[in-house]
């Protein structure tokens, strides 16, 4: 089962997907495996990860930054 995820990095950041999975990856320790489906769109991503490690990610990513932005992070609405 794969949990969706709110990122606060989009095009506008110039971020690719595989700064997205690096990112979480860094973050959690996680392998990139955890990481499936990634759309990007000006303002903000959807990632699909892992359900069981969501909530983890979720924390991780808001203690985090990427390239001197703070992340911000949530489960996505269904």
């Amino acid at each position: 089962m794969t949990t969706t995820l709110w990122v606060s990095l989009g095009q506008q950041d110039k971020v690719t997907p595989d700064d997205l999975i690096t990112c979480i990856q860094g973050h959690t320790g996680l392998p990139t495996s955890t990481v499936g489906e990634i759309e990007i769109h000006e303002k903000h991503s959807f990632v699909n990860v892992a359900g069981e490690h969501a909530r983890g990610i979720v924390s991780k990513l808001n203690q985090g930054s990427f390239q001197g932005k703070r992340l911000r992070a949530r489960l996505a609405s269904q």
